[in-house]
């Protein structure tokens, strides 16, 4: 167990080391699921917010969606602002599930122009419940930021 927690730690420091990239190269996609120890939260519920003035998203239930970071038994969760989420509330959701897919057409939640969250600016979350991260490279955030719906 400790050599799984150094090895997510050292994997948390080279994600951070690496937030700047080259113009046409965007940063490794992270699943959540595949890295929990580097993405644990203390307390329970909301704990970030990504505002809907600084990026597109892909819900389609509600227009001027944020997307919304919780902490549910350790671990960061994702969900829409104008969509159902299981942790906003009373969490129920499910413990492996970190992304709510709920008013989603397809994987893709949010894309993020400016602060992100812990750096990742690309949130996808599978049909299964899982967040992917990405870290995008600025020439296509900002070409994201000009089509919108991307």
């Amino acid at each position: 167990m400790k050599t799984l927690r150094i090895v997510a730690l050292v994997l948390a420091a080279f994600l951070a080391a690496t937030t700047t990239l080259p113009a046409q190269e965007a940063g490794p996609v992270v699943s959540l699921a595949a890295n929990e120890d580097a993405f644990e939260c203390t307390g329970d519920g909301l704990i970030y917010v990504v505002p809907d003035e600084c990026m597109h998203d892909g819900g389609k239930s509600a227009a001027g969606d944020s997307l919304e970071v919780y902490c549910h038994l350790g671990t960061a969760r994702f969900c829409l602002s104008g969509e159902e989420c299981p942790w906003r509330e009373a969490p129920t959701g499910g413990d492996d599930e970190t992304c709510s897919p709920a008013g989603l057409d397809g994987e893709w939640m949010a894309t993020a122009w400016c602060e992100g969250w812990s750096g990742f600016n690309q949130f996808e979350c599978t049909e299964s419940g899982q967040i992917n991260l990405q870290k995008k490279s600025e020439a296509e955030i900002r070409r994201d930021r000009e089509e919108p719906g991307c």
